[in-house]
């Protein structure tokens, strides 16, 4: 097949992991098929400022077969539709450049609602069916802005096929918005995150996320404490960074926990690996999560996993040998936590792993998008190419 996908966000020079999951799909569909990627990125001032960089505007590249056509350009703050408009003025014109070099694609991958007027122009002009996915935590937590909401309309309307990543969000959005939501989860990448027998001499909680308000390590904190009463060695690691980082500082301190809990800051992806490999389970305390990342990483390492209930885990922890979920409370979560140290050695690190593999890996994801494709093409053109002779 050949596949274009479309999107907002890339990763890029200011943002290394802006839509990084869209990144991934790509990759993984390229190793079997022909992918192309137009991107048309808004950058923030903050990002800009920080990476002190000016270099906008249109570069192409490949990259793990993927052949992008990235085009950057300055966010004009507090107007959320000039990124509507410009992904389709710009995209428009770096599309005739893609079409010269590629021809015309069998079906377009819309990868975030924004960029819905390049995928609805390609569409209505050449006849070729996109499928949308959407990742935004705005839908799972009601918080669109109604200056944007009608493009989403209009994406979910016009798509051949509506993707979310988790089952409680595709539910939700389908009664939204009277248009069938099918659930296909984030890649993760099973072959970095793998097992180690090595692990800390004391009892060793982790917690993988950006120290907002939405993660709500309080909570955690709270639960903490409450399961260190009846455990003594026990502590835990925060790795993350983010507005809160000084307020939850000052918190572990005032608690006496100095000693019990690492507040780690931002780190690179091998030394997340080194600590979830030495870690014995990962704690996961959000108030909501659209997917749940972290929590899959450390599935791969083969931990168990304990999460606060929300859209994304609820489709991640199916079984009680995967881990447990429970409410959003600290009692109940400071519960679960002695719970699984006490039946610690009945959990089978080799059959967690197993599970995320199966369900979270390149392949397994691939299969799941190469399946929509297929099904969508044959609905179209009667066949699973558009090039393919009848």
């Amino acid at each position: 097949m050949k596949i274009l996908i479309v999107t907002a966000g890339y990763p890029n020079a200011y943002n290394p992991l802006d839509g990084i999951f869209h990144k991934d799909q790509a990759e993984a569909l390229a190793e079997n098929h022909d992918v192309s990627v137009i991107a048309i990125n808004a950058i923030s001032i903050k990002h800009i400022l920080k990476a002190k960089k000016y270099n906008f505007g249109f570069k192409k590249y490949i990259k793990n077969k993927v052949k992008t056509y990235h085009y950057t350009y300055i966010n004009i703050p507090l107007y959320l539709p000039y990124s509507i408009y410009k992904s389709k003025t710009a995209g428009q014109k770096i599309f005739k450049k893609y079409m010269q070099e590629n021809g015309l694609p069998d079906i377009i991958h819309l990868q975030c609602f924004e960029a819905v007027l390049l995928a609805g122009y390609i569409k209505d002009k050449y006849n070729i069916p996109f499928v949308v996915t959407e990742h935004s935590s705005r839908f799972n937590n009601d918080t669109l802005p109604a200056s944007i909401s009608k493009y989403a309309e209009i994406a979910f309307a016009e798509s051949a096929c509506n993707v979310t990543v988790s089952e409680e969000l595709a539910n939700k959005m389908s009664k939204k918005y009277q248009k069938h939501f099918i659930y296909i989860p984030n890649i993760i990448d099973t072959d970095y995150f793998i097992p180690s027998p090595y692990k800390a001499a004391e009892f060793t909680l982790i917690n993988v996320a950006g120290l907002i308000d939405i993660k709500n390590h309080r909570l955690l904190i709270d639960a903490f404490k409450l399961a260190q009463e009846k455990i003594n060695e026990l502590k835990l690691i925060i790795i993350g960074d983010g507005y809160l980082k000084n307020e939850l500082n000052t918190y572990i301190q005032k608690l006496n926990l100095n000693n019990s809990i690492s507040l780690l800051g931002y780190l690179n992806r091998a030394e997340i690996l080194k600590h979830l490999q030495t870690s014995h389970c990962f704690v996961l305390s959000s108030k909501t999560e659209t997917f749940g990342v972290a929590l899959v990483e450390a599935m791969s390492c083969g931990l168990p996993v304990i999460s606060t209930i929300s859209s994304g885990p609820k489709s991640i922890i199916k079984h009680n040998y995967l881990g447990m979920l429970c409410e959003h409370d600290a009692e109940q979560l400071s519960e679960k936590i002695f719970e699984l140290y006490i039946n610690y050695k009945h959990f089978d690190s080799n059959k967690i792993r197993q599970f995320a593999i199966e369900n979270f890996s390149k392949l397994a994801v691939s299969k799941l998008i190469e399946n929509t494709y297929k099904q969508v093409l044959e609905q179209h053109y009667g066949r699973t190419s558009k090039n393919e002779k009848s």
